[in-house]
């Protein structure tokens, strides 16, 4: 897949998926990169369709690796698996345009800076039955070159669907929702802390090194319980913990069981239901300070709602997060720190998707009524799919400064994936 656009979309899908069922993206997709109903229950069980019915709607043969006879003498055999025919990677290259038009004369009002910015390389797949994976890497044009996200993950240990393990490197299991699934737009606030609380940068989004433990019970409810490695992934003595409990009324169920062929449905983004739930996370960052190293205990929980009815999709969330010493220049001083989100989206038709998102966060001076930073942003946008894997969108973010609101950025994007 390769993706030229004109500001970058965080895009995870990757269409080695259609290549190996040959069929389109919207059998996963609501647009591209954000899933439908479907394309979730595909992500949770570990790219696999459900109730182990992979090999049937496999199009593409993998290599076996090893004989299907090595099952009944095991353990006195290598349980056998395989490896994907073709390579299931994708290439991704990011440009961005934008305008501001609150600029002063002397500043920069439309910018090319980052056109071919970045380029991801894209993997994920299955090697064999239940074992899964996933990887991110990305490029700069300043030649730098990071691992965004890899893991592995078992799936179905506890059958069905009941528990699946995640090893490596990934973003913590806590919403119905991400920043790498958004519809259009900048990265959510709720997921980046608004740019880190006081000299603390941690958020959930960024990706953590770890493990995660998940599973559907009833194809109704799910759970996340993550161990992480905290501290911007560096070696430490102790380590991050989070839970997430969610579930599900009417619609597909979270496992993805279904009779027929989810590529039979005529509208795949609809899926009338309501999905929530609530979640926690308890760590500890490092503050570098002129005198050593100034720990920061932190506590974030809340929750999120997701609701849709037809092409309507309103989702709405809250966290709330506080931290014991996050300034590195008044160690006695905490921060608390709330988040909402508020986003709705409606297909007009498949191929065009206007969105409005709200967005607000509070930090105050901890046990006092006093405010230390705030914000809030107002990010109406349109997608419009040129063909499923041709889109075109639009972005405009609007900011409160100064008791009024103004139009920050302009951003317009075109998207081709293959």
């Amino acid at each position: 897949m390769v993706v030229m656009g004109f500001f970058p979309m965080e895009a995870r899908g990757i269409p080695a998926f259609a290549r190996k069922y040959k069929t389109s993206c919207v059998t996963c997709h609501v647009a591209f990169p954000k899933l439908n109903a479907f394309g979730d229950a595909f992500r949770r069980n570990g790219f696999q369709f459900p109730e182990k019915t992979d090999p049937q709607y496999a199009k593409e043969e993998p290599v076996p690796m090893g004989a299907e006879a090595q099952k009944k003498v095991f353990p006195d055999a290598i349980w056998p698996g395989a490896i994907p025919h073709l390579p299931p990677i994708a290439l991704v290259i990011e440009s961005e345009v934008k305008y501001f038009p609150e600029a002063e004369d002397d500043e920069v009002k439309l910018s090319f800076d980052d056109f071919a910015g970045e380029v991801e390389l894209l993997a994920g797949g299955t090697v064999g039955e239940d074992i899964s994976f996933y990887g991110e890497v990305e490029f700069t044009s300043e030649g730098e070159a990071e691992i965004e996200r890899v893991y592995a993950m078992f799936d179905n240990l506890i059958s069905p669907s009941a528990l699946y393990v995640k090893v490596g490197k990934f973003e913590p299991g806590v919403f119905t929702f991400s920043n790498h699934r958004r519809l259009a737009g900048p990265a959510y606030w709720i997921l980046k802390s608004g740019g880190g609380i006081g000299d603390n940068k941690w958020s959930l989004e960024g990706e953590q090194k770890g493990l995660e433990a998940s599973g559907i019970i009833s194809g109704v409810v799910t759970y996340n319980a993550g161990l992480v490695e905290g501290r911007k992934n560096l070696l430490n003595t102790e380590k991050d913990f989070y839970g997430h409990l969610g579930a599900k009324i009417g619609g597909l169920r979270l496992d993805g069981v279904t009779e027929g062929s989810p590529s039979e449905e005529s509208r795949p983004w609809v899926d009338n239901a309501v999905q929530f739930g609530g979640f926690a996370y308890v760590g500890t960052a490092d503050l570098g300070t002129m005198t050593g190293v100034q720990e920061d205990p932190f506590t974030m929980f809340g929750g999120d709602v997701n609701v849709s009815w037809e092409g309507f999709n309103l989702l709405g969330a809250i966290a709330l997060e506080s931290h014991d010493q996050p300034l590195a220049a008044n160690p006695t001083v905490g921060l608390d720190a709330t988040f909402l989100l508020a986003e709705g989206s409606y297909v007009v038709f498949p191929w065009l998707i206007p969105s409005l998102r709200f967005e607000n966060f509070k930090t105050k001076l901890a046990d006092i009524d006093s405010t230390w930073a705030e914000g809030t942003r107002i990010v109406p946008a349109l997608k419009i799919l040129l063909r499923a894997n041709v889109q075109v969108i639009i972005v405009v973010e609007v900011e409160e400064e100064d008791d009024a609101f103004k139009v920050e950025e302009v951003e317009a994007a075109l998207i081709l994936g293959f």
